[in-house]
């Protein structure tokens, strides 16, 4: 439901929003490719709530064909204050 993760946003998400009003968005959210087409992201829905509620229409993505993708770039970008 998308009043509840906007809630958890609300509540959990203020040093991320905070971070990237002042500094954009750092890291690309990461996509998974099924199928052939674009299924599922891994990671980034608070930065994707950010996006929207800034008026973005676009942003930058990772898009990965291997779970063992997602789990090598979530390690080289992962920040402990923004968890």
């Amino acid at each position: 439901n998308t009043l509840v993760l906007y809630n958890y946003v609300e509540k959990h998400g203020k040093p991320l929003f905070e971070s990237m009003d002042q500094n954009g968005m750092l890291h690309p959210i990461m996509v998974r490719r099924m199928n052939g087409k674009y299924r599922k992201w891994q990671a980034g829905g608070r930065r994707i709530i950010w996006a929207k509620k800034n008026g973005y229409t676009h942003i930058s993505a990772y898009v990965l064909e291997k779970q063992e993708d997602v789990d090598r770039i979530y390690q080289e970008t992962f920040d402990e204050k923004y968890k």
